[in-house]
């Protein structure tokens, strides 16, 4: 049995994984790592063979993909989503089934979790073909289809649950979400599809080492911020993590099957969560030698992280953590429950960088009763600080989240039209708008904040410094800062 896991085309270096999907001004690209870890999961099952294609990394059309899946004799097609391109999606997983009438689609992803009448309705209203839509998180419930199919049962497969449906008459069936999975080793990596299926050197991160891989630890966050999809949507607010064996058994894979790979990212919302678990993970990581690697490691953490826990991480290699600083008024960061107080924020930059470990930061205008001052606020904290890099993003809420419930109930939500979340090029748009604060007025200081950040003389010297120790980074920098540069200067 065949089965196929496909990122549809949509966008040239579109990032569907990405939190605010879109393409960036950086040039960065996420790996598709929920779709691949679903991937490895169902490649586990005896008899059953993968083909796993990112289209909007490799330009592949519908015809090649089509062909390619003619050719394997794949029994089904799982389709990553986003909101951004969720029309798209739905549209090519009808030019598959057109072609292929046989074959069984699956749309995936948080966005379909969230708005599954929506997705149907768009499908009927456009007499789009579409057979099933994943509710909520889909490794087990994919595993549960193919043995459905193994069996010669496929009868059996509109009853498992994680799974939603139309009826011949036009219903829309919703078995309710799978239970969430709790052993998350599986026998096969993430990073076997991207050795097998992928060219690494397609993705990009300019905040670490290239090439570099994105790995999944755990999934799920125990804190409430309420603009975050994921954990509101997905995976819910127990983290749940694979065991450290497996982790390192994943780490050790790579550095011995996959040597050009000079950076890991662990993508898991807030990898950080356990810091007794990140100090076994330390451990755990040098009993078996593999420092000598010399791999950069990179991850997404809180501002808390403790002294001693940097300590451990810069051991092994974690020489940055990007980190969700979001706001730098204490008030915002209330009203989006993100938990964070500023004497603790001030502490963790403090002990980062008596460790010598960088800061990745994030920040996000146009929140709740945001205001000019408010946003300049935010800017001041960010220059003011002692980070390394930073990213500003005009905020994107999405479906299912209570950050998009708050601004669709007051009538602050730009557009109802998912195909207009990005600009015409696939770029960050702000989704809300309001009065005193336009989408255009949030776009505009995001491209502001970044001209501030990135253009101070100081801090260009030490880039060109850093780039100038290590080849490796210097390749990074000099990627980031093309693609950077044609917006800065241009605007």
């Amino acid at each position: 049995m065949h089965i196929t896991f496909l990122n549809p085309p949509f966008l040239p270096r579109f990032s569907r994984e990405s939190r605010s999907p879109a393409v960036t001004k950086s040039d960065c690209l996420y790996y598709p790592h929920w779709l691949a870890t679903a991937a490895a999961a169902v490649w586990d099952i005896d008899g059953c063979e993968i083909d796993f294609i990112d289209a909007c990394a490799d330009n592949f059309t519908v015809n090649e993909i089509v062909k390619r899946i003619q050719k394997n004799k794949s029994s089904m097609v799982v389709l990553d989503t986003s909101t951004p391109s969720i029309y798209n999606d739905i549209k090519i997983s009808n030019e598959i089934k057109k072609v292929i009438p046989e074959i069984i689609t699956v749309l995936t992803g948080p966005h379909v979790t969230a708005t599954i009448n929506e997705t149907f309705e768009y499908s009927k209203k456009n007499n789009l073909d579409l057979d099933y839509v994943c509710n909520g998180e889909f490794d087990n419930t994919l595993i549960e289809i193919v043995k459905c199919l193994k069996q010669k049962k496929k009868e059996n497969i509109k009853n498992l649950k994680g799974l939603s449906y139309v009826t011949n008459e036009g219903k829309i069936i919703d078995n309710g979400k799978n239970n969430p999975i709790h052993n998350l080793d599986y026998n096969k990596f993430a990073s076997q599809v991207y050795n097998k299926f992928l060219n690494i050197e397609k993705y990009f991160m300019p905040h670490t080492k290239y090439p570099h891989l994105s790995l999944i630890s755990g999934r799920g966050c125990p804190y409430k911020c309420t603009f975050c999809q994921l954990p509101q949507v997905m995976h819910g607010h127990i983290y749940r993590t694979r065991s450290i064996k497996n982790v390192i058994d994943e780490l050790e894979y790579i550095v011995t099957k996959m040597p050009k790979v000079k950076a890991i990212m662990f993508e898991d919302d807030t990898f950080t969560a356990d810091q007794s678990r990140v100090i076994e993970i330390c451990k755990e990581f040098k009993r078996r030698g593999l420092e000598k690697y010399n791999l950069e490691l990179t991850c997404n953490a809180r501002a808390n992280v403790k002294r001693e826990t940097l300590k451990e991480m810069y051991s092994i290699g974690f020489r940055m953590l990007c980190v969700g600083f979001e706001a730098g008024d204490q008030e915002t960061l209330n009203k989006m429950k993100k938990g964070t107080k500023f004497e603790i924020i001030n502490q963790f930059i403090e002990d980062a960088k008596h460790e010598k470990v960088k800061i990745h930061g994030c920040f996000m205008y146009g929140n709740k009763e945001e205001t000019t001052e408010t946003m300049k606020k935010t800017l001041d904290f960010s220059l003011s600080i002692d980070i390394d890099t930073a990213q500003y993003f005009p905020i994107m809420v999405s479906p299912g989240t209570a950050d998009y419930d708050y601004f669709k109930r007051n009538n602050m939500l730009r557009t109802d039209d998912f195909s207009k979340w990005n600009d015409e090029r696939g770029m960050h748009k702000s989704t809300i708008s309001r009065i005193n604060l336009s989408n255009e007025d949030i776009e505009k200081f995001c491209d502001y904040s970044r001209k501030k950040f990135y253009l101070r003389p100081k801090y260009i010297a030490k880039k060109i410094a850093e780039s100038l120790t290590d080849k490796s980074h210097f390749k990074k920098n000099l990627r980031g800062f093309r693609k950077l540069a044609t917006f800065i200067f241009n605007k």
